[in-house]
């Protein structure tokens, strides 16, 4: 099967190209160029990055986890329940990030695009150690209001020490979801359960591209999920209000999901118990307690 869409690193490498077309000795510029040709690509559509967030991080599952692939690109879409930027430079929906696996941390580099410019813009790489991917419960934890501390256990380029606080604050709060959602996926993609389908490009896509001397790649993973995010209209408590009318005291809310370690004849499994919507409706926006 193929598809007739322009995937997001097709758009990223003709934008960094452009933008920046006497920088390419600049360490976060080769990196995108060099390493989102050799990246197996996944793209996750907005509710299936809804289903990534709203399941948590478990530290039994996540312990000696790695990326499915060396060099990953995940395409993704943010549902405004997660997209709290607000107005300005960073407020994005689509998002790209491009991990590389090295023997002692996952480098990653977001790349935003901006709905103002209609551009991609990269920020400088974060490094997530593997000592704290397999002790996660020991630094990945938010505050009482759900928002994510910011761990000092991540590196940061040193690109983040020479800008102005406020757009440190802005860039590392954003990116705080991203590194959720990437550490989601790599929990999901080391379960049994969470099969994929390989979709190659649109041969069409890639012959208009190779013509205007541009990258194409040959396809990239979705995983199989379908179109749908479960409902579950279970039976609600009731209650009546002043004038006596009937009416439920639960709302619209989602149930996380979680990894279940089931033991098997031949050790244990891993499977990905997804999230479910509960009730009828659009879940009210609340606080995510992300902590173990």
């Amino acid at each position: 099967m193929t598809k007739e869409r322009i995937t997001y690193a097709q758009a990223i490498v003709t934008d960094i190209k452009k933008q920046f077309p006497k920088q390419k000795n600049n360490p976060l510029i080769s990196a995108i160029l060099q390493d989102i040709p050799q990246a197996q690509i996944w793209h996750l559509p907005e509710n299936v990055t809804d289903l990534l967030l709203h399941t948590v991080p478990d530290a039994t599952a996540m312990e000696k986890v790695r990326l499915p692939h060396l060099v990953t690109l995940m395409e993704y879409n943010l549902s405004p329940e997660f997209n709290t930027t607000g107005e300005g430079q960073f407020s994005c929906r689509n998002r790209a990030a491009l991990l590389r696996q090295t023997d002692d941390y996952i480098s990653v580099i977001f790349i935003f695009h901006t709905g103002e410019s209609n551009t991609w813009v990269p920020i400088p790489s974060i490094h997530i150690p593997f000592t704290c991917i397999d002790n996660i419960d020991t630094w990945f934890t938010a505050d009482k209001e759900g928002v994510l501390i910011i761990p000092e256990v991540l590196q940061f380029d040193e690109m983040y020490s020479r800008m102005p606080k406020k757009n440190y604050d802005t860039i590392v709060k954003e990116a705080l979801i991203d590194i959720r959602c990437v550490l989601s996926f790599m929990q999901i993609t080391a379960c049994s359960n969470a099969t994929s389908t390989y979709i190659p490009v649109s041969p069409k896509i890639r012959r208009i591209a190779k013509l205007r001397d541009k990258y194409s790649p040959l396809g990239y993973r979705e995983f199989d999920l379908g179109n749908k995010i479960q409902v579950q209209n279970g039976p609600h408590n009731k209650t009546k209000d002043m004038d006596g009318i009937e009416y439920s005291m639960r709302t619209t809310h989602w149930r996380k999901g979680h990894i279940r370690m089931q033991p098997t004849k031949k050790g244990i499994i891993k499977i990905w118990i997804q999230p479910v919507i509960v009730g009828s409706g659009i879940p009210s926006p609340k606080p995510i307690m992300v902590k173990a």
